[in-house]
């Protein structure tokens, strides 16, 4: 399962707890409202490019790239997320390396966290 439809199952999963909560309560709740709110929240952060997980979703791409078996790539994602960089394979390292649109995509994420630190944000 893609790191994208994790996050989504997560959104649908807190939405529908909310809910829950609200009618255990006996509180008035718009359940049409609070999924127009929760699809308009998916589609600012679609437009943002986040994609709902954001850098998770690129990492993937970006490993799929040059690895083919599902398990490998999710494998490769496990040892990004817990180690970063550094935890991917050599092979994987090294292509990488090379591929230019990774490497305009760290720097844009760079770029972004320097001016996050600069406005004190």
């Amino acid at each position: 399962m893609r790191a994208s439809d994790r996050k989504n199952n997560m959104k649908k999963a807190n939405l529908l707890a909310e809910s829950l909560y609200r009618l255990r309560n006996n509180e008035d709740y718009d359940y049409a409202a609070a999924e127009r709110e929760y699809h308009d929240r998916q589609d600012y952060e679609d437009a943002l490019g986040q994609s709902q997980m954001g850098g998770d979703d690129k990492m993937y791409d970006f490993i799929a790239r040059y690895v083919k078996d599902p398990d490998d790539i999710e494998m490769e994602m496990n040892n990004y997320n817990s180690m970063g960089y550094q935890g991917l394979s050599d092979y994987v390292q090294a292509n990488l390396g090379r591929d230019m649109d990774f490497i305009s995509y760290t720097q844009m994420g760079n770029d972004e966290e320097t001016l996050r630190r600069e406005r004190g944000l």
